[in-house]
Formats: C-alpha cells, sequence, structure tokens
C-alpha cells in the first residue's frame, strides 16, 4: 500500500488526550482559549462562523489513496460541508466541523492511516513534493520516498510540535521544479554526484507578506545525510528562534538575525554534534509506479473534445505505455460525491493513483494508454465537477469566507473571474495558459508572487469610505538558482478586476498562437497593454454615493468592513492601510511645525491624535469613526492594558472632551511615536 507516512505507535494516545481535552471543554470545564493551544497544532482551526471548525489533514506530497479519499468523503458528508478542499501545499481540509464531531473524526482517520497533527500551529507542516516524482521522464531520480520517510520519522519526535513558528520542508525532483525549495525553510533538490543520489539543500526561504529566498546552504549531501540535515535545522529553531514576538518568529528572520556567517557557524556547530550522537540514516523503501489491475473493458471515443482533453491534460509517463492525468478542481473545491465517485473508478487501477498538486488540483497516475477513454468518459458522464476550466491554472486562497482572520473574499472574486474568461480561454492549451494566483491578504495564502499574474488584496479609501482593493504584481521567473519575483505594476478596485482581465484576455486569445507561452507574450506585449488599460479605463474610483456597490465585495451585499478582522498573524490585509495613516500622521506633524496660526495648531494636534487612536485599533479587529467609540475603546485596550502608558491618560481625556491642546505639543507627537512604535513591533 501507498502511503504518504507511518503513525508512530503514540499516535493513538495522543489523540485520547486531545479527546479529552475536547470533552473537558464541550462540558465546561475548560475554556475555549485554552483548548486553541492544543487543538491548533493538531490543524483544528476555528472558522469565522461561530463553533464551526476547519480540520486539515496531512497529505505528504500529496499522497493519498483512492481508499482513504473515499473514507475522507464520507466524513464530510456526515459531519461537514459535503466537500473537501485541496491546498496550495498538498493537503486536504474539511470543514464546517462541529467540536463534538471532531473525537470521532480523528479516531477513523487514524484508522486508515491518516492524522491532522502537524496540520497548523508552531510545528513541521505538510511536506511539499513534486508532484510528477516517479513518474517524470526527466527527473534525477525519485524524491517521494525520502520526503515519506523524514514525515515518519519526525512524527515520532515531540519536538516537531512545540517550534517558535511553523517550518515549511520542500523535495523536488529537478531544477525543472525549484521554485518550491527555494521558497521554503528548507528545500532539497534531487542531484547526483559521482554516481550518488543526494541533494542540493536551501535555507531560510518563505513566501508570506516579508518574503524571501531560500540560501544555498549545501550544493550536495549524500543522501544518507538527509535526516541530520534536517534534524539541525529543527534543533538550532528550536534554540534561537523568536517565541516573543510571532510575526519576527520564522527561520528566514533568524536568519537575518544572526547573519549569514554566524548562522552558517550556529548550523555547523549542531550538525557536526548530530552526526557525533545520532547520525541516522533514514531507510528508503522505493514506490513502483505501475498499473497493478486491468479489470475494465477498453472503451473508444474519437470526438474532438477527447482529442483536445488529450492534448491538454495527459501526460506520458516514464513508465511505458502509462500516462498520468490533470483533474482541474474549481479553486481547490470539490463535493464529496465526486469524490466518492472517482475513488470508486479509480479502484480499478490500484492504490498507487492520486497525488494533490500545489495549484489544488488533482493527478491521476499509472493509467494504462488503453483506458485513457475510459476516464474521460467517466469523467463527461459521471464526475459533476468535470469541465475544462481555467481554474487548473487558478489559485486561490480560501480568504474571509471561512478564514477567521482573512480579509477579502478572495474565492468570490476567483469565481467572478473563471465566469468571465473561461469561455474565451478554455481551449486554449495547457504550457499556454495564465498562472493566475490570489490572495484576499498580502499574506501570500495564494502564492501571488510566483504567478503569471498575481493579485493580493489590501484597505483602500476613498474619502471617508474604505473599499477592497488588490495589488497586481507581475514578472516571476526563475534564473539559475535564483528567483526573480514579481514586481508592482499598479493597483484596482476588487469589483474592477474582472473586467479589466476580461479585457486583456481577449487580447491574448487573439495572438496567443504566435507566442511559445503566455510568459513570453507578457513580456513582449501584455504587460505594457495591461498597464495601459488599468491606467486609461479602470483606475477611476467612484464615490460611496456614486456607487455604494463598489464598495462591498464580491458575493456579499454589505459594505466592506474591517470589523471583526485582522488579529493576529493574518492582519497583514490591515497593514497597507495603516501605513498610508502613518504618512498621513507624518504629514499632519509637518503641517504642525510649519503652522503659527494656533488656531490651526490646536486642530491638527486634536487631528493627529484621533488618527492615531483610530489606526491602531485597527490592530484589535476595530474599524470605526465614531470619535467617543475610538476614544474609549483605546483607553480600554492600551491604557487600561498598559500596552500605552497611562500618563497620556489625561492628554487622551483632553482630546476626547476637545480642550485646547496647544501647550501639549511635544507630549502629543511622544504619544504618537509611541503609538507607532508599538504598531511596528508587531507587524
Amino acid at each position: 500500500m501507498v502511503k504518504g507516512y507511518e503513525l508512530p505507535k503514540n499516535f493513538l494516545q495522543e489523540i485520547d488526550d486531545l479527546i479529552g481535552l475536547i470533552n473537558k471543554n464541550l462540558s465546561g470545564e475548560m475554556d475555549g482559549a485554552t483548548l486553541k493551544s492544543y487543538r491548533v497544532p493538531f490543524g483544528i482551526y476555528e472558522q469565522r462562523t461561530p463553533d464551526t471548525f476547519m480540520v486539515r489533514i496531512r497529505c505528504t506530497g500529496g499522497i493519498i489513496t483512492p481508499s482513504q479519499f473515499l473514507e475522507i468523503a464520507k466524513i464530510s458528508q456526515k459531519f461537514g460541508e459535503g466537500k473537501i478542499h485541496i491546498t496550495t501545499r498538498q493537503e486536504v481540509q474539511l470543514h464546517d466541523i462541529k467540536l463534538k464531531d471532531i473525537p470521532f473524526i480523528l479516531k477513523e482517520l487514524y484508522g486508515f492511516g491518516l492524522s491532522t497533527r502537524g496540520g497548523g500551529g508552531n510545528t513541521i507542516r505538510n511536506v511539499v513534493v513534486s508532484v510528477n516524482s516517479g513518474i517524470d521522464k526527466n527527473e534525477v531520480f525519485d524524491i517521494v520516498p525520502y520526503a515519506v520517510s523524514l514525515v515518519t520519522k519526525f512524527l515520532e519526535e515531540n519536538d516537531s510540535f512545540g517550534l517558535p513558528r511553523k517550518l515549511k520542508f520542500a523535495f523536488v525532483n529537478s531544477t525543472d521544479d525549484l521554485e518550491s525549495a527555494i521558497l521554503a525553510d528548507l528545500g532539497f533538490v534531487a542531484k547526483i554526484k559521482d554516481n550518488k543520489k543526494g541533494f542540493k539543500v536551501f535555507i531560510s526561504g518563505g513566501m508570506g507578506a516579508k518574503y524571501a529566498t531560500g540560501k544555498l546552504l549545501f550544493d550536495f549531501i549524500d543522501d544518507t545525510e538527509l535526516y541530520n540535515v534536517a534534524k539541525t535545522v529543527k534543533n538550532i529553531f528550536n534554540q534561537f528562534g523568536d517565541r516573543k514576538n510571532r510575526h519576527k518568529s520564522r527561520l528566514r528572520f533568524l536568519f537575518d538575525k544572526l547573519g549569514e556567517k554566524e548562522f552558517f557557524s550556529v548550523f555547523d556547530k549542531e550538525y557536526q554534534k548530530i552526526k557525533i550522537e545520532q547520525n541516522y540514516i533514514l531507510p528508503i523503501t522505493p514506490i513502483e509506479n505501475k498499473q497493478q489491475k486491468f479489470a475494465l473493458i477498453k472503451e473508444e471515443n474519437n470526438t474532438k473534445e477527447y482529442s483536445l482533453w488529450q492534448s491538454s491534460f495527459v501526460f506520458q509517463q516514464k513508465q511505458q505505455d502509462l500516462y498520468s492525468i490533470l483533474l482541474p478542481i474549481k479553486l481547490g473545491d470539490i463535493k464529496a460525491s465526486d469524490v466518492i465517485k472517482l475513488s470508486d473508478f479509480l479502484d480499478n487501477f490500484g492504490e498507487n493513483t492520486i497525488r494533490f498538486t500545489k495549484e489544488q488540483n488533482i493527478q491521476i497516475r499509472n493509467i494504462h494508454k488503453e483506458y485513457l477513454a475510459n476516464f474521460y468518459n467517466f469523467l463527461t458522464k459521471t464526475f459533476e465537477a468535470y469541465s475544462i476550466p481555467l481554474s487548473d491554472t487558478l489559485v486561490s486562497c480560501t480568504g474571509a469566507d471561512t478564514c477567521k482572520l482573512g480579509i477579502g473574499l478572495s474565492k468570490n472574486l476567483s469565481s467572478e473571474i473563471l465566469k468571465l474568461i473561461n469561455q474565451e480561454l478554455s481551449h486554449i492549451p495547457y504550457n499556454k495558459k495564465p498562472k493566475i494566483n490570489i490572495s484576499g491578504c498580502p499574506n501570500c495564502c495564494g502564492k501571488h508572487w510566483v504567478g503569471d499574474l498575481g493579485f493580493y488584496g489590501f484597505v483602500a479609501k476613498k474619502g471617508e469610505n474604505i473599499y477592497l482593493a488588490y495589488n497586481i504584481v507581475c514578472g516571476f521567473t526563475i534564473k539559475c538558482d535564483n528567483l526573480i519575483f514579481s514586481t508592482k505594476i499598479g493597483e484596482i478596485g476588487a469589483k474592477k478586476l474582472p473586467l479589466l482581465l476580461n479585457e486583456f484576455f481577449n487580447d491574448y486569445l487573439k495572438v496567443f498562437a504566435n507566442y511559445e507561452s503566455f510568459y513570453e507574450y507578457f513580456n513582449m506585449t501584455g504587460k505594457e497593454l495591461l498597464i495601459k488599460l488599468l491606467n486609461e479605463k479602470y483606475k477611476t474610483i467612484p464615490f460611496f454615493e456614486e456607487d455604494k456597490t463598489f464598495y462591498c465585495d464580491w458575493g456579499s451585499d454589505e459594505i466592506f468592513s474591517l470589523i471583526g478582522k485582522g488579529s493576529g498573524e493574518c492582519s497583514a490585509g490591515l497593514f497597507d492601510f495603516i501605513e498610508k495613516d502613518i504618512k498621513i500622521i507624518e504629514k499632519i506633524k509637518l503641517d504642525i511645525e510649519n503652522e503659527s496660526n494656533e488656531e490651526k495648531i490646536n486642530s491638527y494636534l486634536h487631528q493627529i491624535i484621533f488618527t492615531a487612536l483610530r489606526m491602531i485599533l485597527l490592530t484589535k479587529g476595530i474599524e470605526t469613526n465614531d470619535k467617543q467609540v475610538v476614544f474609549n475603546a483605546f483607553t480600554k485596550n492600551f491604557i487600561n492594558t498598559g500596552i500605552i502608558d497611562k500618563s497620556y491618560q489625561d492628554l487622551i481625556y483632553n482630546a476626547e472632551k476637545l480642550v485646547n491642546l496647544n501647550n501639549n505639543k511635544q507630549k502629543t507627537f511622544a504619544l504618537v511615536t509611541d503609538i507607532i512604535t508599538h504598531y511596528k513591533s508587531i507587524s
């Protein structure tokens, strides 16, 4: 049986321990905040809707068997929303789960060899692997067995689940997939030297709001050194990682803090220690890629649609007569009923047939050429989700729809984009389709920095009203071992983005045959056209009174607001908005310094205090222009808690009561400086 990992013997006890804590919470013996610290490392997150949870299931390199996929679908039907979400880290999520049902779900998953452990929190997260590993004609060697063995070993070690912050590992089978390795905390690239298998190793990469490319740690390590290197990284992160400021606690921040020379010195010292004290060599069990069953009667299909499907989604493996198939899944969401049908059908071809891709799609592998028509006929006649959409190259984060800390409804925006452009681009060959990546905020869960076209949300303002907008980034490429990240070319209101893309892709449709790829088209003529369209037709923002619908997010009738959004790590969507307020504050300070009229100075002082207070309240999820609410909330959340010194209490009171502040100019400046300093310490 193909497995993404082996579960350690103590896992059942850990599950029982968590179940005991859940039951204590349900009976009122434990508060929710305490339970959170235990459930999150098990990949259990509360959703935006109160008392509903997301459960994230580990799938190393996207590996899952048809029988496992079938059981997950049944769980979703019985306890969740009846669909499964595929993530950009090749794992799956169940949504709308009630806390009372989680104990049963954890036991069920364990029963068929799956776990949620490490699905969230400060843990070693799901390990990403090149989806074509084991079947790619151009790969160096199959890296899946190495990833599986490392994950199995780390699941046994308790220190994998109490890190300063999350650690993300990646394995790639050739330089064609280099991006994943260079953007990981620890990335392994398959390499052969002197007829020995091994890896080129990169460290401290990352793709969050503050992204970084990985640094070369080793040009080559023997494959027997894999565990020693990974264990060393885990150890030094545990020892030296920042556990106080979670916004500066990823491995790349530790690298920057120590500096390259000191970081590598610390690494080498621990590495030598590990080799002396442990020197563990991972057991490697090869995974066979072959068709294991021949239970079907061969079918035929001579239609043009079948030929188009073959040219777009069917790929020859290095194994003779075997093929892989890309199954596009719209925004990574697949109905449980479709999963059941798919799993039943794939039972005809054995257990090693499914991989989840980083683009939130499904790869089917090890299908004999004689049965390709069978598979196509199954899709078109039985599989409800089947289509030939652009969604095979469109990636979106889950957004504020379910993400408790999200900003924009990015999946709704993505659906709108698909509606407008699927008809135009559905028949363009797969290798010429643009890769579109959308994140509802700057945190990069939708990987916007590495798409042909990337979009990430931020909060913009017109007059006194805020609205959701998206930055437009493009230009990502890889040269040798260096990633060139996308750069920003503009910004656009969320409601105008699909219209811009629709017009832009209409042009591409006319000329795509003249180019080898969308990347070539974009660099030669497309970028200039996109910027021109943006500036000439789509940059104007209506006032709220002119078009209130513009100030609603996609799929919502409510006016866009930050209320209830933005605490914790995923508050990156607020940062752009706050930074703009800081610029306003700096301008007011200059106005005060250059003003001689005392009445105007007093007005400026009141304005700068109110702006600073309102700005910092956004970090607490409070968004309002009501002056009384602002002053009361600031006092409650920042003065009374001691975050901002209580010596400012009288100044705050006088500002609220509109007392003349001309004699308190320096104290006002000091208050504003302390507020900005606090913001920068948490951003």
